[in-house]
């Protein structure tokens, strides 16, 4: 069985490192191309925003799985930034960051 979708592929530097501050690892895209911008869901030191608060909880609930958070946030977010490049846009809903974003995604 197919899944209807864009597929898309490419090549990307990255790093995953442990972070004690905001509990899940922080992850790196070493790509000149991309701009490491709040537009672009990155953070000020260039560390990608994966997911939203509420979405990191529920993934912390059960304990941090690297596999996991590999395939269900990693993967996505490089899988949106080539989607992005492709078609100036995101391929899923988009939330504001900060307080407001954790409150689209709570009532969601």
């Amino acid at each position: 069985m197919t899944l209807p979708g864009i597929v898309l592929s490419g090549e990307y530097e990255i790093t995953i490192e442990e972070n004690k501050a905001q509990r899940l690892p922080k992850f790196y895209i070493h790509d000149d191309n991309i701009r490491h911008t709040a537009d672009r869901h990155f953070y000020n030191d260039e560390s990608a925003c994966v997911c939203g608060i509420i979405e990191e909880l529920k993934h912390l609930e059960i304990g941090l799985s690297f596999r996991k958070y590999f395939e269900e946030l990693a993967l996505p977010f490089l899988y949106g930034q080539k989607y992005y490049d492709e078609y100036r846009k995101w391929p899923w809903k988009e939330y504001a960051h900060n307080l407001t974003g954790a409150l689209e995604s709570y009532y969601t």
